[in-house]
């Protein structure tokens, strides 16, 4: 019978045990992401949408975590002591898109929900990321479980106390992936909850405002080029831009 070296089996656990979230040959990029709503009601009336459009697949995705030394206004602060040290968001100073998210929100046309960038390793199987921003939504709450004493993390409320029967959750909430072959793709899976009061003037009296849209889509891309991925209610503009150490500074870690 052949023996198993004690060597080979902490080796073999290492692998079982450890998510193979970067290695040391992958590249690092920035990723920044700007996702904003359509104010214009018109623009989803014309197509017939799910009353349930799903919820986007969560499990096994990394949250980001807040800059070290900065707190950009409406980026997701989800301190996870497991997140990668590359996951980490950059100070608003070090964002690119800042006149883009400046033109979007004076335009009247389109409300931003969310502005972040990160570093992160892109290799040839991506990592889910989640992002999360715009206001606080109230829903009835559907009749999910909760784990323990926690809520699921689809349903995490609001620090305000919500009705009995009601639950806040964020406007904006899904994953976003980035891998690299011979060029760079994202897939987004996004799930966007306009408040109740967002049908517009311009709204039939019968019009009801669907509660959620779900933004499923994948694109090849380039960096350091701006991509646009379009839906009727809301849109992502994103960009990846090769990490650079003398850019800046070093890359985030612990």
């Amino acid at each position: 019978m052949p023996v198993t070296r004690p060597a080979t089996v902490f080796i073999i656990l290492a692998l079982l045990t450890t998510p193979a979230l970067a290695r040391q040959d992958e590249p690092y990029y920035v990723i920044e992401l700007i996702v904003f709503a359509n104010r214009d009601d018109t623009a989803w009336q014309e197509e017939t949408w799910p009353a349930d459009p799903g919820l986007p697949e969560l499990q096994g995705a990394v949250n980001l975590r807040a800059p070290a030394t900065d707190t950009p206004p409406g980026a997701p602060l989800e301190n996870d002591s497991t997140t990668p040290a590359s996951f980490r968001l950059l100070p608003a100073e070090q964002w690119s898109l800042r006149t883009e998210q400046r033109r979007l929100a004076v335009s009247g046309r389109y409300r931003p929900l969310l502005h972040a960038a990160w570093v992160q390793a892109v290799g040839e199987e991506a990592v889910p990321v989640r992002v999360r921003g715009g206001a606080w939504v109230s829903r009835p709450a559907p009749p999910q479980p909760t784990i323990g004493n926690a809520m699921p993390p689809t349903l995490t409320p609001a620090p305000s106390v919500a009705p009995t029967g009601v639950v806040k959750m964020r406007a904006l909430d899904g994953v976003v992936k980035i891998r690299r072959g011979r060029y760079l793709h994202v897939e987004t899976d996004l799930l966007y909850r306009p408040a109740a009061s967002g049908a517009g003037a311009a709204a039939e009296p019968t019009m009801k405002l669907p509660t959620a849209f779900r933004m499923q889509q994948k694109r090849r891309m380039r960096s350091l080029e701006k991509h646009y991925l379009d839906h009727p209610a809301f849109g992502v503009l994103i960009m990846a831009t090769p990490y650079q150490a003398e850019q800046g500074a070093t890359l985030p870690d612990d």
